[in-house]
C-alpha cells in the first residue's frame, strides 16, 4: 500500500530502501525545504557507511510505501558523497528536520560536509511545540504539524493537525564567510629607525 497521505518525518527513519540495483539497511531520508516548505533536495545516509549522498527530486524518484521498503529510483553509483562546498550550496536558506541527529553519529566525524549540514537542522528551532511534522506524499513539501491540546477537564491531550506556515520557523541565516585577510609582508626596518642606533654602532 502507498502512501497518498501526508508522509511523518519518522516514516522516513531508519528504514528499508530499495534503489535500481542495491538494497540500504536503516537508512534515513530528509528532505531540504526552503522558508515556505517548498522541498528541492533530499538527503541520504546509511550506515555503516559514511556517505552523505543529496538528490534532487523529480516525479517519480521516490515512493513511500506503508510497510515494505522506500522506493528510489536511482543508482548506488549516482550517490556521491557531499563535499563542504556542495554541502554549503546545499544549505542556503533550507532547512531539514532530524529530532535523532543522525549526522552527530561518530561514524560523521571529520565529514566536510557536517558542520553546514548540521546548521540546517530546525528540529529545536521551531517557535511551538509540536509531535510530528508530515511532508506530503511525493516529499514536495511541508504539509503540517501535528501539536497538542489538553481536554477541559485536563484529563487527556487531543491531537491536532495544525497547516505549516513559515512563521512556525525563524529565518536562516547561513553563516558568512570570513573576510580574507590580506598576506602579510616582511619589511626592512633599517637601524637608522631605531632611538638608540648610535649607541650601538660604539659597541
Amino acid at each position: 500500500m502507498r502512501f497518498r497521505i501526508p508522509v511523518a518525518a519518522s516514516t522516513l527513519h531508519r528504514r528499508k530502501v530499495h534503489l535500481r540495483d542495491a538494497q540500504l539497511g536503516a537508512a534515513s531520508l530528509f528532505p531540504f525545504f526552503d522558508a515556505g516548505g517548498n522541498v528541492d533536495r533530499l538527503m541520504l545516509v546509511w550506515p555503516p557507511s559514511r556517505t552523505i549522498a543529496a538528490l534532487e527530486p523529480r516525479p517519480g524518484l521516490v515512493e513511500v510505501t506503508m510497510w515494505d521498503a522506500i522506493e528510489i529510483d536511482a543508482d548506488l553509483a549516482a550517490l556521491r558523497d557531499l563535499d563542504a562546498q556542495t554541502a554549503a550550496e546545499l544549505a542556503a536558506g533550507r532547512w531539514h528536520y532530524d529530532p535523532w541527529w543522525v549526522l552527530r553519529h561518530p561514524r560523521y566525524g571529520g565529514h566536510p560536509a557536517v558542520p553546514a549540514l548540521k546548521a540546517t537542522n530546525c528540529a529545536e528551532r521551531f517557535r511551538l511545540p509540536f509531535r510530528q511534522l508530515f511532508f506530503e506524499h511525493d516529499l514536495s513539501r511541508v504539509a503540517r504539524l501535528t501539536t497538542d491540546k489538553m481536554s477541559i477537564a485536563r484529563l487527556w491531550r487531543d491531537e491536532q493537525f495544525q497547516a505549516f506556515t513559515p512563521d512556525l520557523l525563524p529565518p536562516r541565516q547561513d553563516p558568512r564567510p570570513e573576510p580574507a585577510r590580506a598576506p602579510s609582508t616582511w619589511r626592512l626596518a633599517p637601524i637608522w629607525r631605531r632611538p638608540d642606533w648610535l649607541s650601538r654602532l660604539n659597541v
